[in-house]
């Protein structure tokens, strides 16, 4: 066939996403649109949410192949957008558009390539029983980022700066010690003794004083007692400790005084 006009009857084929700028046919007329949402119907037609630019409307269950085209610069726009989760920070502010709303959260497209999502305890300064009274599809908001899951693909955010999920001073400072060497040795003083163990306070990288845990089981070479800790070691005694284990989720440094094992060859 010749003659075919190509923005009103030909489709280039696309990987439609959430965020992407794409047009959308309305009134025998192409206008830039957001893609807030993409899907399918029951009889497995590809259907999509979008936001005007052009006045802000949002209109639902568009047929993607009969009215919706990329614009020149939306594969690279889009990937240029993106931003990983890597790159975020806990209390970060940002700016995005909510693409979905159910009964336990509010999903807000931050140019991520996963939504996050705001919890109702998250929503709003007061409970908010009824999340469609605090955002509609397609508002744009502000949001800070109150946690990030990397491996389980999942970013939460609060629609107020006052309930982000903050990190304790003590999962931070562990944080510092992530890929130390476990045969090094470090100074530390005991803190505290207990039936299981001691607490030993060493010294992070930026000098910040951290207290770490030495289970019974790493005080020695040989097998202590627990009754017997309080007569081997004394508050305020200075040792030399390893670094086995850091768990920063649950802000635990564990700690041993036993040498390092090596190998036989």
């Amino acid at each position: 066939e010749d003659n075919v006009h190509v923005a009103s009857r030909v489709r280039w084929r696309l990987r439609l996403r959430r965020g992407m700028r794409v047009e959308a046919e309305w009134g025998n007329e192409w206008h830039t649109v957001r893609v807030l949402w993409v899907g399918k119907t029951n009889a497995g037609v590809r259907i999509c949410t979008v936001k005007y630019e052009d006045g802000g409307d949002v209109e639902s269950n568009i047929d993607i192949a009969e009215r919706i085209r990329k614009r020149a610069t939306t594969l690279a726009e889009y990937a240029e957008s993106r931003i990983s989760l890597g790159s975020l920070e806990v209390g970060q502010k940002l700016r995005g558009i909510v693409t979905d709303i159910h009964s336990f959260g509010i999903f807000v497209d931050v140019d991520t390539d996963i939504d996050g999502i705001v919890t109702k305890q998250r929503a709003s300064i007061d409970f908010a029983a009824d999340l469609e009274q605090v955002a509609s599809v397609g508002d744009e908001v502000n949001v800070w980022v109150s946690r990030i899951l990397p491996k389980k693909n999942k970013l939460e955010l609060a629609m107020v700066a006052g309930k982000v999920r903050r990190v304790s001073r003590a999962k931070k400072k562990v944080d510092t010690f992530v890929g130390f060497d476990s045969s090094k040795w470090i100074k530390g003083i005991i803190r505290g003794i207990r039936q299981f163990g001691l607490f030993v306070e060493v010294s992070s990288a930026e000098g910040e004083a951290v207290e770490g845990f030495v289970h019974v089981t790493e005080v020695a070479e040989q097998f202590v007692k627990s009754r017997e800790l309080r007569k081997r070691f004394q508050k305020g005694q200075k040792v030399k400790v390893r670094v086995t284990n850091v768990d920063v989720e649950r802000g635990r440094l564990d700690l041993s005084l036993k040498r390092v094992v090596k190998p036989e060859p």
